[in-house]
């Protein structure tokens, strides 16, 4: 599946809209790109001119590996703090041969039943996924549910 977040950051950092993007593409490309729906070359080529970036750095392609559901034993903190399915993806890579790619993982507190959806790409992740990574930083009842369990384990 493809993912044009790069794109987005982008815009973000040069404090830009995507509508700005409307003076070199159609309503229906920017509707693509926000679904993250497939968009010809052309339109690609035409984005990196405007923007002076490489195709790499506004769109990524990554694999989901699974979806699965958050327990108390296989997730205490998750779990703890609300958190109740997580996906598991990759961003594949020619160097997969050489080292073996980080998985991300991203976790919601909602339970989503079209899971097969997701991983086809028929449905883009749902914005109620977070990154795990970030959950440390922006979630104070994650934070507290750790400090929670090392207590426990003392």
């Amino acid at each position: 599946m493809i993912s044009y977040n790069g794109l987005f950051e982008i815009l973000e950092r040069r404090n830009m809209k995507k509508t700005d993007l409307l003076k070199i593409i159609s309503s229906g490309t920017l509707a693509k790109l926000n679904k993250g729906q497939n968009l010809q070359t052309e339109v690609i080529d035409k984005i990196c001119f405007h923007l002076n970036v490489q195709p790499g750095e506004i769109m990524q392609y990554y694999k989901i590996n699974n979806i699965s559901l958050i327990t108390q034993e296989t997730d205490p903190a998750l779990y703890l703090a609300g958190y109740r399915q997580k996906i598991s993806m990759a961003y594949p890579s020619v160097l997969d041969d050489v080292i073996q790619p980080p998985s991300v993982i991203k976790v919601s507190k909602y339970i989503y039943n079209n899971t097969e959806d997701i991983i086809n790409g028929k449905m883009d992740i749902p914005k109620t996924f977070l990154d795990e990574s970030t959950l440390q930083i922006f979630d104070a009842t994650y934070r507290n549910a750790i400090s929670n369990i090392n207590k426990n384990n003392e």
